[in-house]
């Protein structure tokens, strides 16, 4: 690990790159052409988990609101060798969830694993939180995705 990357650059004390990299106990094969769609991966523990997956052999599907952070995802996971594909869109909303469902049932035929590391955080203490914040960090609403 080193202190010079850049702070967008680290999950947990390392860089994508050291990510990559990284030491596993898993087999190169584990997740081999698993379909996975990981909800967040494009940044934070949502894109670590992809990378992880990445390496494992699956074939990933990453959504997220932020389509910068999905390209860059998608470009550092294609580099890695991984059958990628990404979507911006809210799993807040219903068509947008539907969309993304049909875009990998069209491509892959099926989703083996989801992943849903997608969320909100609003740094205060639980008693302070509105009604609307207490929604939207948990309220899974479990048809949606």
């Amino acid at each position: 690990m080193t202190d010079s990357a850049s702070a967008g650059d680290r999950r947990f004390g390392f860089t994508d790159a050291e990510l990559v990299e990284h030491p596993t106990v898993f087999g190169p094969d584990l997740f081999k052409d698993k379909v996975i769609v990981v909800s967040g991966g494009g940044s934070g523990i949502g894109k670590a988990i992809a990378i992880l997956f990445a390496r494992l052999g699956a074939r990933l599907v990453l959504c997220g609101r932020k389509p910068e952070k999905l390209e860059a995802a998608v470009a550092l996971l294609r580099g890695v060798g991984t059958d990628v594909d990404a979507m911006a869109m809210s799993i807040r909303e219903p068509e947008e969830v539907e969309s993304l469902m049909e875009r990998v049932w069209s491509r892959h035929g099926r989703i083996d694993f989801l992943v849903n590391t997608a969320g909100g955080q609003f740094a205060q203490p639980a008693i302070n939180f509105s009604v609307k914040g207490e929604e939207h960090t948990s309220n899974l609403p479990p048809p949606l995705i």
